[in-house]
């Protein structure tokens, strides 16, 4: 964050779960066991962090991974960054998209899977217009469509089920235009 000298010592009781840096390294998100997150940005005349906000997201659960949704596709504009995030919870089968200025929840998703005990594990692609759960023990991949206006909600999910296992995915680049042969 900010230079190579630049670091964040937190005192807490509390497990921290998840730690997410903003893509412009501006800004930290931290969840703790209790579920509460603590935000930090970067003061721009130091390079040290300072406290901005302590949120609780109300998931009931320990969050375990935290993602900021600006993606590449803000590195054109001057927009700021960490404006959305997707928290996630119970393992990765609870996603909830919320807007980081008035700490408003968007959207709420869960995910089954046939397995009580299922490992879930979440990714985000580089562009944020896709979530990709990946049900580890039921060969399952969700892909969740985020779509944007004024604020990003939960378009559309599309389940696949492999025959056999499924040990990790990558999303990498989701192209979503039609390609014509001119030929």
């Amino acid at each position: 964050l900010g230079g190579s000298n630049t670091f964040l010592i937190i005192a807490s009781v509390q497990e921290v779960t998840a730690v997410c840096i903003s893509p412009d390294s501006t800004a930290v998100a931290i969840a703790r066991a209790d579920g509460v997150v603590s935000f930090y940005v970067m003061n721009s005349n130091e390079s040290e962090l300072k406290f901005a906000h302590t949120w609780n997201p109300q998931m009931n659960r320990p969050i375990v991974e935290l993602f900021f949704l600006d993606g590449a596709r803000q590195a054109k504009n001057q927009e700021q960054f960490w404006r959305h995030c997707l928290v996630v919870a119970e393992g990765g089968r609870r996603l909830a998209l919320f807007e980081c200025e008035d700490w408003r929840c968007l959207g709420r998703v869960r995910f089954e899977s046939s397995l009580e005990i299922a490992t879930f594990s979440v990714h985000v692609d580089p562009q944020a217009r896709y979530a990709h759960i990946l049900d580890v023990d039921g060969s399952n991949v969700f892909c969740v469509e985020l779509e944007y206006s004024e604020h990003p909600r939960f378009a559309g999910v599309t389940q696949v089920t492999f025959s056999h296992p499924i040990v990790a995915i990558v999303p990498y680049e989701v192209d979503t235009e039609e390609k014509h042969d001119s030929s």
